[in-house]
């Protein structure tokens, strides 16, 4: 098995399961409510729940964290977007106003844990104040609901929740499993000098992922990835036209592949781990995923995903599908005598016949030779011209070889069938004899 299989089996991951009350449903439409209403310009000082625009940057020894003069941002004081002494000192200052103020934040640096100054310069260009809340019916009408029944805001609020939730607990679950695979890492190679930096780490999980694919003979659910299309599209005027043109967008299809084949081994190395579940209310769950710091939440956002691209495609293919097989062109076949000579063909072994776009082929199934079983080529740098002329921009990663024909033949009977409905007399016709 897998050196990083073996690791995670019975190790310990916990998962959260989130209890929502009726309570918090009303909470969050409350709150809803509230960001629903119209906001008026002010021109005095600023208070706590006012929606400011402001212009701010943070710098931390002498580099630049973030600077936000080209785009001003909007926050709402009392939510915790910027450090809470920030948004009570910015409580009582009016447009124009500069504020200088300083934090300190715990960092890992070289192993160790330090100490960091943060600098901020805060500019506050408008103010604006809330009106007073929307009400439950124009609520309704935002998210596209029948306003004339209460239950069914309550039902779409209460699955939004359930949806947010799901998304903060798989992020949490793959960030322990993630960590884990690391620590398994540095583990086994204590002299590799790797250091605690993210970006270290996104280096590092990539590979480790593409090893559990093949060790885990996991292949991407292309089922999951045209469900997960056909969702983004549903709300569209044109679906149809919308979804091939999701699925024949190169960089959207590849993004969408990427986040399902990683939750596709997560959910596989969960079945192998010993997962306990944690039961906490909706409340509580929320108010730790708000007391994150700036940089635990940062870092849980950068943690890797894997990259499906051309490039990396191949590292991911647990077949190694396009050197399992060759096509041999045939000549397009129109006599009763063509499709006896192709009977005979598709009667051996490993021998079918397809019809596309192009024309007539035998499919071949036969393993290339120099394929190693962990799916590498053991003659790359000297392989032929036309395993170098292969492109998968899409390929057999995405779609099956027994898709996309017009017709296929994958034995005798098929291609008899076939040839008994295309002639009329074929059951007359001796063999030999010409059409």
């Amino acid at each position: 098995m897998n050196k990083y299989l073996q690791e995670i089996t019975g190790s310990l991951v916990n998962k959260t399961v989130v209890t929502i009350s009726a309570r918090d449903v009303e909470q969050v439409i409350t709150r809803l409510r509230e960001l629903g209403a119209t906001w008026k310009p002010v021109k005095g000082a600023a208070r706590m729940s006012d929606r400011v625009t402001l212009r701010y940057r943070t710098v931390c020894s002498g580099r630049t964290l973030e600077d936000t003069s080209a785009r001003p941002v909007d926050i709402v004081l009392g939510e915790r977007t910027l450090p809470r002494a920030i948004e009570h000192r910015l409580a009582g200052l009016k447009p124009g106003a500069v504020l200088e103020h300083a934090v300190m934040r715990s960092a890992r640096v070289d192993n160790q844990t330090v100490r960091q100054r943060i600098r901020y310069s805060v500019e506050i260009i408008k103010i604006a104040r809330n009106t007073g809340p929307i009400t439950d019916r124009q609520l309704a009408r935002q998210f596209g609901i029948s306003p004339r029944d209460p239950a069914l805001l309550r039902k779409h609020i209460r699955q939004t929740i359930g949806e947010r939730i799901e998304l903060l607990v798989k992020r949490q679950v793959k960030q322990q499993v993630f960590s884990r695979l690391i620590e398994v890492h540095r583990k086994q190679n204590p002299v590799s000098g790797e250091n605690d930096s993210g970006e270290d780490e996104q280096s590092l999980l990539e590979p480790i992922l593409s090893e559990i694919v093949r060790s885990g003979d996991i292949t991407l659910d292309y089922g999951r990835v045209e469900s997960a299309v056909e969702a983004l599209v549903s709300e569209s005027h044109k679906p149809d036209a919308d979804y091939r043109r999701y699925i024949n967008n190169t960089k959207k299809r590849s993004q969408l592949e990427s986040a399902i084949l990683e939750d596709q081994v997560i959910e596989y190395l969960l079945d192998l781990a010993r997962v306990d579940t944690i039961n906490k209310r909706y409340a509580d769950f929320m108010a730790e995923s708000d007391s994150m710091t700036a940089d635990r939440q940062s870092a849980a956002a950068r943690w890797p995903v894997i990259q499906i691209t051309p490039a990396t495609k191949c590292g991911y293919c647990t077949n190694s599908q396009c050197c399992t097989y060759i096509t041999q062109s045939l000549p397009t076949p129109r006599s009763k005598s063509d499709f006896s000579n192709l009977l005979w063909q598709v009667s051996h072994e490993g021998v079918r016949a397809f019809k596309d776009s192009e024309g007539w082929y035998l499919l071949i199934d036969n393993r290339c030779s120099h394929l190693h079983p962990n799916g590498r080529c053991a003659i790359y740098a000297s392989r032929p011209d036309i395993c170098r002329n292969h492109t998968n921009d899409y390929c057999e990663f995405e779609d099956s070889t027994d898709e996309g024909y017009d017709l296929l033949f994958n034995n005798f009977e098929e291609l008899l069938a076939y040839c008994q409905k295309r002639f009329k007399r074929w059951d007359n016709y001796p063999a030999g004899q010409n059409g």
